[in-house]
This record gives C-alpha cells, sequence and structure tokens, in this order.
C-alpha cells in the first residue's frame, strides 16, 4: 500500500484478502477504523519510499528537483506513481559535480600526464 502506520512503532500497512492490516498483524483493519485515525490523527500516517516524493511534492509543489544521478534513475522510475496521483512531477535536473584536488596532487598527475578519469576503476578508453 505504500504507506506505514505509526502504532507502537512504524508499521507498514498491506493490503490482502481479509482487507486491509498491518504486515505483523493477522487482525484487519476496517475502512472506518482508518478513516477515523486518518481524520483524527493524519500524522499516524507514513508514505514509503516510493510514495513518499508525490506526498512531498503534492504538499510543497516545485518546479525542480536537483538530483543526483543515483536519484536521477530513481526519479525516472517514479513518473508512473506522480501520474497516478495526478501530481506534477518536477523537472528533474542532474546536480554538478567536481573534484578538488589538492596542489601537490594536481602536480602529480600533471607530472605523470593523467587526469582524473585515468584514476577511476573503470578509466574510459
Amino acid at each position: 500500500m505504500n504507506c506505514f502506520l505509526l502504532q507502537d512503532g512504524r508499521r507498514a500497512l498491506i493490503r490482502d484478502q481479509t482487507g486491509i492490516r498491518l504486515r505483523d498483524s493477522r487482525e484487519p483493519l476496517s475502512p472506518a477504523t482508518l478513516g477515523q485515525i486518518l481524520e483524527e490523527t493524519p500524522e499516524r500516517f507514513s508514505p514509503n519510499v516510493a510514495l513518499r516524493p508525490v506526498v512531498q511534492d503534492a504538499l510543497f509543489p516545485n518546479l525542480a528537483y536537483i538530483a543526483g544521478p543515483g536519484e536521477l534513475a530513481y526519479f525516472a522510475q517514479l513518473r508512473s506513481v506522480y501520474a497516478a496521483f495526478e501530481v506534477p512531477m518536477p523537472v528533474i535536473v542532474l546536480r554538478a559535480s567536481l573534484s578538488l584536488l589538492e596542489p601537490r596532487t594536481a602536480r602529480l598527475l600533471e607530472r605523470f600526464h593523467l587526469g582524473l578519469p585515468d584514476l577511476s576503476v573503470n578509466p574510459s578508453s
């Protein structure tokens, strides 16, 4: 269900053939009970990792999200989740990155005609 209920800790809500229940419980939670909890204490519900950015952007819309390479791939997978909840997905912009070298290290690289890509595990070409 992509959601947790804060009740004796953070507990996942799941839907199965018996209805909706907490993952570690066999007892179903009625829609009326869940509705009452949501009405009286909405802060007891917590979205999971897939739903968290959608909830965030529904509450606090933003134009763009500055992401690292891993986040960029992650957000690409969330497009359908945003669409399912009819929440506009922000533009995802790849964050700039840089490497700072100490002067001594820069001189060594220059001396041996090396660049930073030469020091990676899989150097290009």
